[in-house]
């Protein structure tokens, strides 16, 4: 889509199912997004609405279950949200300045792909058992981080969700999650111990790309 000039609005029609990768990217004439009530919007790609840099009102839909990475960055929005956590209605989208403990609030139904990625001050996680999708990334690479406690909300754990987070010893997988992405806890050097409960998990990674893909010291799972 090319709306680079002479349009400051766009309206998705509540028929909408899914608003695909970089779609609005770059458009930056862009300055309010508005998802039909009622809508059948459900899924949000990565870098939807990224370098539209006028854009600083979203009126958007509660039945979304995927957001992806970096959906609104470099946007006015992000720009002038306050420092901490970043929502927008149920869902976690990021967050500005350093965090040690980071306590997602009550209510809160989705992580966004990339959200806390690189977050390297973040020490402890705690989710409300309200959250039942993890985005791809959401936690990549925080190697600062020693405690997550997964609710049994869950039924969604990204691809790459936790790779990398060195700081990490042991992990339970509740028994709701039916999912969990390639690489989602590749590379935790640190990661001894892997409670799995996910007795109906039907989706591990893919061929060639294990879930547990380079974290070679688990020895209890």
């Amino acid at each position: 889509l090319n709306i680079k000039k002479g349009y400051s609005d766009v309206t998705i029609p509540s028929s909408v199912e899914s608003i695909g990768y970089s779609a609005f990217s770059g458009c930056t004439g862009l300055t309010n997004v508005t998802i039909e009530d009622n809508s059948d919007l459900t899924s949000i790609g990565s870098y939807a609405f990224m370098g539209c840099f006028r854009l600083n009102s979203i009126t958007i839909s509660n039945n979304l279950t995927y957001i992806g990475v970096g959906v609104f960055d470099w946007t006015d929005w992000i720009y002038l949200q306050p420092d901490g956590i970043i929502y927008l209605g149920p869902y976690c989208l990021g967050h500005h300045g350093a965090l040690t403990t980071l306590s997602i609030k009550e209510g809160t139904r989705l992580i966004a792909g990339g959200a806390f990625s690189s977050a390297s001050s973040i020490k402890t996680i705690n989710l409300p058992n309200s959250v039942t999708f993890m985005g791809e990334s959401a936690f990549y690479n925080c190697d600062g981080l020693t405690y997550v406690d997964i609710p049994e909300s869950v039924t969604v754990i990204g691809e790459s969700a936790f790779a990398s987070c060195d700081g990490l010893t042991h992990i339970t997988i509740p028994e709701n999650v039916v999912e969990i992405g390639y690489y989602a806890f590749s590379k935790c050097l640190g990661l001894n111990t892997v409670a799995f409960n996910a007795k109906n998990c039907h989706t591990m990674g893919r061929k060639y790309r294990s879930v547990f893909y380079k974290s070679p010291n688990i020895t209890n799972m």
